[in-house]
């Protein structure tokens, strides 16, 4: 009895700590040794449910099935499992098991994912660890795109015009088989480098914003008394200290524009010059937000319920939602792939969805490429398909009408 660890003594406590601590050092539950061919168990599965009948009474909240050897519970498997056949998909699947050992809680969650001979499946907690290894060997996985994919990018930019935002939406969802979005470039990001005035006469200016993208906004300024060279000099000097690394959103915000403390006439004229130059950036457009292939994410499980299909419809709904959670993510990311999967989305009417994102650039303007699925979405296509396009747009930016 000892040396089959079936007395409770030290021996079989310490071969019970060994087990535990090898399941919760692996990666994965793995019941693959008890079916080494997947291929027989499969046809014995198919073979036990064909001749199941269902008998559903309105809608299914869950099966009890029996749990017996397949051989003797086959009926019973065969009906159980015939009404989840013909009940709508489901978006997560709770499956409770007995157990046989008696020992510990009655209950025990796992959030590993498992090993069959049929294939793995997925826990939440597994996307995220699969997610991760995807990411952490991109650098040679990248490599690995398929040439259809290098090909439809290639014809989706390759035309004599610039490719528009909502095209660049549309070559998304194609590559990646799920809801494409394209947050345009936008000019919230870009700094400024430094301001300049030109005096022309007395009482105006012409005002230069050099920003940091290469571009520059100019405008006239109009003074409710002369100004002279020296007092225009101070006041661009106390303005470039304010102004020098600041971003679009933020003068957008007023950041340039603080009460005037000194009440000098160089910091009285700085304000001036302040206002002046919020105005020319204010009407810089935002990033336009195209989406495409709604369909393609309408189709699964998950959005036949109406919470998650709900959510789904509010978010595409509203650009500006759109702009600030993809934003979010993007900057959370930096220059790589940014992924949200599930409860993982602070966005909570995302958190049925994954969220992929990858930034690009033209001229200097931070774009976002972004992906939404289901949580089972094909990362790695997904990926793929975000790494092709954002890549040929920063190769070449031409190829983006801006």
């Amino acid at each position: 009895l000892d040396k089959a660890l079936l007395l409770d003594n030290d021996r079989f406590r310490a071969a019970h700590a060994a087990h535990v601590a090898a399941y919760r050092a692996a990666p994965a539950r793995d019941n693959r040794q008890r079916w080494p061919d997947g291929d027989a168990l499969r046809a014995e599965i198919t073979a036990m449910l064909a001749d199941g009948a269902a008998a559903p009474d309105g809608d299914v909240a869950g099966v009890i099935a029996p749990h017996l050897d397949y051989a003797r519970g086959a009926p019973c498997y065969a009906d159980a499992y015939a009404i989840l056949d013909e009940a709508p998909p489901a978006e997560r699947y709770v499956i409770l098991g007995t157990n046989h050992a008696g020992l510990g809680r009655g209950v025990v969650a796992t959030g590993k994912d498992f090993l069959t001979p049929l294939g793995r499946v997925p826990t939440d907690r597994g996307y995220r660890l699969y997610v991760d290894g995807l990411t952490a060997g991109w650098g040679l996985r990248r490599l690995e795109a398929p040439r259809a994919m290098t090909a439809l990018v290639e014809r989706g930019l390759g035309g004599g015009a610039a490719a528009g935002i909502k095209d660049l939406a549309g070559l998304l969802s194609r590559l990646t088989d799920a809801l494409g979005i394209i947050v345009g470039p936008t000019w919230e990001t870009v700094r400024i480098v430094r301001v300049e005035i030109y005096p022309r006469t007395p009482r105006r200016a012409l005002l230069v914003v050099v920003l940091d993208n290469a571009q520059v906004r100019t405008g006239q300024v109009t003074f409710g008394q002369d100004r002279t060279v020296a007092v225009l000099g101070d006041a661009t000097a106390l303005l470039n200290r304010r102004a020098a690394g600041r971003s679009v959103a933020e003068v957008r915000s007023g950041a340039l524009e603080p009460p005037d403390l000194l009440g000098s006439p160089a910091s009285r004229c700085a304000v001036d010059l302040a206002t002046e130059t919020r105005r020319l950036l204010v009407d810089l457009a935002e990033g336009e937000v195209e989406l495409e292939g709604v369909a393609n994410v309408l189709e699964e499980p998950e959005f036949q319920e109406p919470g998650p299909l709900q959510a789904l419809l509010r978010f595409i709904e509203s650009p500006r939602s759109i702009r600030q959670a993809l934003d979010r993510l993007d900057r959370q990311a930096g220059d790589g792939f940014g992924v949200w999967i599930g409860d993982e989305n602070p966005v909570g009417g995302l958190r049925s969805f994954s969220v992929l994102t990858r930034r690009f650039a033209v001229d200097g303007r931070r774009g976002v490429l972004a992906v939404l699925g289901p949580r089972r979405m094909g990362y790695q296509r997904a990926f793929h398909g975000m790494d092709l396009l954002g890549a040929a747009i920063d190769a070449d930016p031409g190829r983006v009408a801006s």
